[in-house]
């Protein structure tokens, strides 16, 4: 009986899936919608996009056709989806190679146009975005050789940590609860909203929200996960821009256009491929999963 099953789905047409970071949130949003608690990793690719399920009383196959159905009501897809492919995973070893493959897709496809990772499990596993559910704690469970430190690897820095930029704020809101503008009376807006504000309180920082708007927001109190999101988004921001701003400008303005598409729901543009990364797992039998802090993150204090 297998473990798990690696799924992907594509489109008859083959054309590209998600191309704006408004399309790319909108599918981790659905991915989580409908995984729910057999998601291990997801990554949308140019044309497609790869899920690792572990095995559950619900089939894949009905797992795959509601996340089909998901994404043509939030991406406004016109084409319908080829069968899905679905391979079984037998063992521990092939569960491990299949996160490994799926959270490289970028490097194996060449393409270099979503570096905030919007359509991908990494940043839930990284405590850089806050859907609600537990994919960390299953991929400790799962797969507790995979180390902390490669999958931070993969976003293209050498560390994470709470952010300071104001100015960043906003981006970083939307990003991390997969939203693309903060505007409306959603129940997932409002929550971003109020952690918006929270954070820009713990800065000290000026609010763009008016008086009035800004008391209503402070009167419940704010998901502390969805803050610390929001102060690991900017961090990520800070250093991810500052690597760009010295090895290749022009890429740093691509992303200042892609996250400018992002508040006005349009396709992003797109950005060179990040350099490739040394595997996922290696080293000791049992790895260490480091803990998100409230400002960062903190050398963890057990073995998983």
């Amino acid at each position: 009986m297998p473990i798990a099953h690696h799924v992907m789905l594509r489109t008859e047409e083959r054309r590209v899936l998600v191309p704006s970071v408004a399309q790319r949130r909108a599918l981790a949003a659905a991915v989580h919608g409908v995984a729910g608690r057999t998601l291990l990793a997801f990554r949308g690719s140019d044309t497609h996009v790869h899920l690792l399920l572990l095995a559950d009383r619900v089939s894949p196959g009905r797992t795959a056709q509601a996340l089909a159905v998901a994404l043509h009501a939030r991406l406004g897809l016109r084409a319908p989806f080829e069968p899905a492919r679905i391979k079984p995973v037998a063992n521990q070893s092939h569960l491990e190679s299949a996160f490994d493959y799926i959270l490289r897709q970028d490097e194996r496809h060449g393409f270099g146009s979503d570096p905030w990772h919007d359509a991908s499990v990494l940043p839930d596993l990284l405590g850089l975005r806050a859907l609600g559910g537990d994919v960390q704690e299953r991929v400790q469970e799962h797969l507790p050789r995979v180390e902390h430190r490669r999958l931070i690897a993969l976003l293209g820095v050498e560390a994470l940590h709470a952010g300071r930029d104001a100015g960043l704020a906003q981006e970083a809101a939307t990003a991390a609860a997969a939203l693309t503008r903060l505007a409306g009376h959603a129940p997932r807006t409002v929550e971003a909203r109020r952690a918006l504000v929270a954070y820009l309180d713990g800065l000290g920082a000026r609010q763009d929200l008016g008086r009035r708007a800004a008391w209503r927001l402070r009167k419940l109190p704010a998901d502390p996960k969805l803050v610390r999101a929001i102060a690991l988004q900017v961090g990520f921001r800070e250093d991810l821009r500052a690597r760009w701003a010295v090895e290749e400008p022009e890429r740093l303005a691509t992303a200042q256009v892609t996250t400018h598409s992002a508040s006005c729901e349009t396709p992003g543009g797109t950005s060179p491929s990040l350099p490739a990364r040394r595997p996922l797992q290696r080293g000791a039998r049992r790895g260490t999963w480091e803990g998100v802090g409230e400002t960062g993150f903190e050398p963890a204090t057990s073995t998983v």
